[in-house]
């Protein structure tokens, strides 16, 4: 790698730009923070700069070309060329690049919602409880980078599914689209019952409840844990199968793996 200070002119700055063909999505809440900094004077040259592959493409720096052009003025920038290609998934970007970004720019859809949806299955997977937070264990950007990539199609389906309910007041869409992804590995009709707790319509006394109850608990505020949550819906769609009331003393982390099993074994054994 080469390492050296140069002037970024807007134009200069439009000319590196045509070679972003593989970036994270913009945030204009950066550009308009960075172009304060350098119209007020502010802006000062710092190790963090501009960097360029030895292919010539752009792995960092977007945000800072685009503060450039928006605000019209030359700024000093220190620039990295002939950088590994891989760099960027080590890199920071004026704004730290998290696993959505790195997802978007490997050319992933839903790169918003996939790392949420990911955390909570490989929770799943490793019989955790299920949080807001993600596994134990961090999920290093490589495994993650594969599991989208071996599960591409269930995943987006599963999101896809969420996602075109839009006046969902139930789960939010990670939670919502794990209990898909989740159903749909043991059978693709129960997709069905899912769309009718979210959509609310439905003539099953048992998935009515349950809405019912989470919409009243939305109203006023109230937050449930997201395995309590997938707890309840599994137990809600048990009683839906087996047209039978059936309750939880009280709640265990096991009961949702429990109530899957019953699930499992009712389809398995058709």
């Amino acid at each position: 790698m080469r390492q050296e200070i140069k002037k970024i002119t807007p134009e200069y700055a439009k000319e590196l730009l045509k070679k972003n063909s593989a970036n994270r999505p913009l945030s204009m809440r950066n550009i308009d923070f960075l172009c304060r900094e350098i119209t007020d004077g502010k802006w000062m040259l710092s190790h963090q700069g501009i960097c360029i592959s030895k292919e010539g493409n752009l792995i960092d720096g977007q945000h800072r070309l685009h503060a450039v052009i928006k605000s019209g003025i030359p700024i000093e920038v220190m620039v990295v060329s002939e950088a590994d290609s891989d760099l960027f998934k080590v890199v920071d970007v004026g704004k730290k690049r998290n696993s959505g970004d790195i997802l978007a720019i490997e050319g992933f859809n839903y790169h918003k919602e996939l790392p949420g949806l990911i955390n909570k299955i490989i929770q799943w997977e490793n019989h955790e409880q299920i949080t807001r937070s993600g596994p134990k264990i961090p999920i290093e950007i490589d495994h993650l980078l594969e599991f989208a990539r071996s599960n591409e199609t269930s995943l987006y389906d599963a999101i896809k599914t969420v996602n075109r309910h839009s006046k969902n007041k139930v789960y939010n869409k990670a939670v919502g689209a794990f209990m898909v992804w989740m159903l749909s590995k043991i059978d693709d009709s129960l997709i069905g019952l899912m769309d009718q707790i979210i959509s609310g319509i439905s003539s099953d006394k048992h998935l009515i409840r349950l809405r019912e109850e989470l919409v009243d608990l939305k109203l006023r505020r109230l937050q449930i844990h997201p395995h309590e949550l997938i707890t309840k819906t599994l137990l809600s769609i048990l009683c839906s199968i087996k047209q039978k009331n059936l309750k939880a003393s009280e709640f265990k982390t096991s009961l949702a793996y429990e109530y899957r099993d019953q699930i499992c074994k009712i389809y398995f054994t058709k």
